[in-house]
């Protein structure tokens, strides 16, 4: 996000400090917020993808961009300093700015990829019953 865009939308948005081991977001919770990490850590736990958000990383858009609950809990590992910008801001944001939307798509498809491969690795072992895929590379 660029400084122009901040400034545009800098009466919708605030810095938020959080302790560690603060909840941030709670899995199946409804979402009003969108969190860029200013600075520190945060955890990430899904039902399988485990991982650590550092400064320039963001949360809480897949709840926004399809309307269900959050599908990932997220803490802060030590004291944390994110920016929230509220749903209706980032949906806007979206609409109207290019660049970052191609930044949240290009994040989103990493992390499609990252699940897709682990996937992968589960199905390349032969089902219990012997029966693999007719067709040679679908595993």
């Amino acid at each position: 996000m660029n400084e122009q865009t901040l400034e545009e939308i800098g009466e919708h948005i605030r810095l938020t400090r959080f302790s560690p081991g603060q909840l941030v977001i709670r899995a199946g919770e409804a979402a009003e917020t969108f969190y860029l990490i200013v600075r520190g850590r945060a955890g990430v736990a899904g039902k399988r993808l485990g991982r650590t958000l550092r400064e320039g990383d963001h949360f809480g858009e897949i709840a926004l961009v399809d309307g269900g609950p959050r599908s990932a809990t997220v803490i802060a590992l030590d004291e944390l300093y994110a920016i929230e910008i509220p749903g209706f801001v980032f949906l806007e944001l979206l609409a109207q700015d290019a660049e970052f939307t191609r930044k949240i798509m290009a994040s989103l498809a990493g992390r499609v990829r990252t699940l897709e491969l682990a996937a992968g690795a589960q199905r390349s072992a032969p089902a219990a019953d012997g029966w693999t895929w007719p067709i040679p590379g679908l595993a």
